[in-house]
């Protein structure tokens, strides 16, 4: 019998390798080893005003979604929409609007408060009227496309999600990562040395 590394059982005896890759698999993801790239996107997202609640995903087929919420105000100055919508932005701040949102292969849920509306014209609309003022906020929004935006950047960030865990994933499972791990943990296989065969190895016990 001769002891061999991961790496020279991969040369040696292709089909051993396997056997004992497949089996590693079993459990070599069995731990919670999404939990930094979750903290990581929700730290990423809480800086363009998304609040992430609870996060659900696959790796096979991969996909992500989540449930939270949108800081309107602080989404629209990420995006620069405050430079471009003033009134909008100011409409907003005012209100503290924000929306609820189901992310992912579903979509979104956008209810945007209506008491956007009762908000009070400042800065350069300060003189405007009521009326006015409503009619600029309900001109903006439409430019805005406010709920087309959070679903895009929502979407997009649920793909990149589920992108990078499936990454994630298959280099924890990778061939190269079972490797590692047997030279890490020191682990080496028996194999058979040329001329022996099975019924000579028992005879010798």
């Amino acid at each position: 019998m001769r002891t061999v590394t991961a790496k020279e059982l991969q040369t040696l005896d292709p089909k051993r390798f396997d056997k004992e890759y497949y089996a590693w698999c079993e459990y070599a993801a069995d731990y919670e080893w999404w939990d930094w790239r979750e903290d990581s996107f929700k730290c990423d997202m809480t800086e363009a005003g998304v609040r992430v609640e609870k996060i659900q995903f696959d790796t096979y087929p991969a996909h992500a979604m989540f449930d939270g919420h949108v800081d309107l105000r602080q989404f629209m100055e990420h995006h620069s929409l405050d430079e471009r919508y003033p009134a909008l932005y100011i409409a907003v701040k005012q209100d503290g609007s924000y929306v609820s949102v189901r992310s992912g292969r579903y979509g979104n849920a956008f209810n945007l408060n209506e008491t956007l509306y009762n908000t009070e014209p400042e800065g350069i609309f300060k003189f405007l009227d009521a009326q006015a003022w409503e009619e600029l906020i309900d001109e903006q929004l439409s430019e805005a496309t406010l709920e087309a935006e959070v679903e895009e950047f929502c979407a997009t960030a649920c793909r990149k999600l589920a992108s990078d865990l499936e990454n994630d994933y298959e280099h924890i499972t990778s061939v190269e990562s079972f490797i590692e791990s047997c030279e890490c943990n020191d682990v080496t296989f028996e194999i058979e040395t040329d001329g022996e065969d099975e019924h000579e190895i028992h005879s010798k016990d």
